[in-house]
């Protein structure tokens, strides 16, 4: 059921409290339940989203603070996202980077970071079919290699952060070799595995009012599929003691 695999992959380890903060403010499983409360079920995108969501989050936990964290995952899952989350653990420095030039937009570091994550765009969703992605991903490294921000408008966290880390990097040569290079590389090694893997990752984008779940290599039409009911979702926490 969706509550047991997701409970085991929280809470998350102490770290410093505005990264704790944030972090937690986009793992936990309550986000489904409002989720659910507003559209009246949890579809299964939005629980395989919100699953990719949390086990980055504890990528980039071991890999910007404590190398010895045990992944609260077994090693076939964790394996499947270490790319997604070394390319999030470069983000993350990105932020913690630039985030003194954004005034007061930004409450810190973790919290634009946090906002960027729950965008999604440098995972490429938005851009359709596993093939689609792919080339998305290229053209957008191509455009950085130029200097030129591949990211749009209606992902503002996500380009602001590419806004002005491209600018800092055409004045400052140790920005783009700390930040930038390292970007490239782990977006570009993020869609070497993606193309891979035969059961890349699920996940359903809207296309003018058409919906499209794509899994493994190929990609289709269906209807969504509907993993609960807001009430089923309601007696699985109270069974369990949740709510």
């Amino acid at each position: 059921m969706l509550i047991e695999h997701q409970k085991n992959l929280l809470p998350l380890p102490e770290i410093e409290q505005p990264y704790h903060y944030e972090f937690t403010g986009c793992t936990n499983p309550f986000l489904l339940v409002m989720l659910a409360s507003h559209q009246g079920c949890i579809y299964r995108s939005d629980s395989a989203i919100f699953v990719e969501r949390v086990c980055v989050i504890h990528w980039v936990i071991k890999l910007r603070f404590n190398s010895k964290y045990k992944l609260p995952m077994n090693r076939e899952v964790a394996n499947f996202y270490k790319p997604a989350g070394i390319l999030y653990s470069d983000i993350l420095r990105a932020s913690e980077r630039l985030h003194s030039f954004t005034g007061d937009e930004y409450q810190n570091a973790a919290h634009w970071f946090r906002l960027i994550l729950c965008e999604q765009r440098l995972g490429g969703l938005n851009l359709g079919t596993k093939t689609n992605i792919l080339r998305g991903i290229r053209k957008d490294n191509q455009l950085l290699s130029k200097y030129q921000n591949p990211f749009e408008e209606e992902f503002p966290h996500t380009k602001r952060l590419f806004d002005l880390l491209l600018a800092k990097s055409e004045l400052h040569d140790i920005i783009r070799k700390e930040v930038l290079e390292p970007i490239k590389k782990s977006r570009k090694a993020y869609a070497t595995d993606y193309h891979r893997n035969g059961e890349c990752q699920p996940c359903t984008f809207i296309q003018g009012k058409e919906y499209r779940q794509m899994s493994g290599s190929g990609s289709g039409r269906h209807e969504l599929q509907i993993l609960c009911t807001f009430e089923q979702l309601q007696k699985e926490m109270i069974s369990r003691n949740l709510i």
